[in-house]
């Protein structure tokens, strides 16, 4: 009796969380650590390209609500490039029909390894309750 209450409550549960997320779109990150800078420009992915210790480069995504309600949009980071790329807003809302432009800023420090590094992006849009 006591786990079939326990299963009910977790089935309710995670029927919630369906209802609440709408849309999770997971973005590939890359940049290598070289002597020289190269930018590349595809959007399938926010690849940086290539770029020496001390700089720093930006990318850009922008965001729509294309819903009949308000989103609430959030961010989340993994892997090793979460601790040199961050992002100029999170956790914010979109009203239908609106859009916001997000910027992605990678900052490499001047003790870094010569090498690719990787990681991905989390976008995560939830129905507003």
């Amino acid at each position: 009796m006591i786990i079939a209450i326990i299963l009910m409550l977790l089935s309710l549960g995670l029927m919630g969380y369906n209802l609440y997320v709408v849309d999770v779109k997971v973005l590939d990150i890359s940049f290598k650590v070289d002597d020289v800078i190269g930018i590349n420009v595809s959007n399938k992915s926010l690849n940086f390209g290539r770029s020496p210790p001390e700089t720093a480069m930006k990318r850009y995504i922008n965001l729509s609500n294309n819903y009949n309600f308000p989103i609430e949009i959030n961010i989340k980071m993994s892997g090793e490039i979460s601790e040199y790329v961050s992002v100029s807003d999170n956790n914010f809302e979109i009203i239908p029909g609106d859009k916001k432009e997000v910027t992605f800023l990678l900052r490499i420090p001047k003790d870094i390894e010569y090498r690719y590094f990787t990681g991905k992006s989390r976008v995560i849009f939830k129905r507003k309750l």
